[in-house]
């Protein structure tokens, strides 16, 4: 399943992969009635969203992860959306880091990095 604000980007989807669901929709009002193991949000989507809806995404990104499911965010921080804050905003969602990484290949992650691929899951009570 994918969602986009885009409606071209979906209709392109759409064509190249007929046999997935895709859904134009915007991230911080997100709501598909269901849950996933796995979310991938890659392509910078957090920088290039509207300002100060980023900690309203992750939340709703949060709320369709299954219990032990996981969310994958990959973003360049010389995008706008600093690292640190991207910290902040996915720890007052209930994310919790599980790993991170500086390029997609795996490479780790240092805070000097100019690029970040977080794993993160729910947060587990204590």
């Amino acid at each position: 399943m994918g969602v986009d604000a885009d409606a071209e980007l979906i209709a392109a989807a759409q064509h190249d992969h007929p046999t997935s669901r895709w859904q134009t929709g915007d991230l911080s009002t997100l709501e598909l009635a269901r849950t996933f193991e796995l979310i991938v949000c890659t392509g910078n989507v957090l920088p290039f969203l509207a300002p100060g809806t980023a900690p309203e995404v992750l939340r709703r990104l949060h709320a369709h992860l299954m219990p032990d499911g996981r969310l994958v965010v990959g973003f360049g921080s010389d995008r706008g959306y600093a690292v640190d804050t991207f910290f902040a905003d996915a720890d007052a969602a209930g994310l919790e880091r599980q790993s991170l990484f500086s390029t997609w290949d795996l490479r780790p992650w240092e805070p000097t990095s100019s690029f970040l691929v977080a794993v993160l899951a729910r947060k587990h009570a204590v």
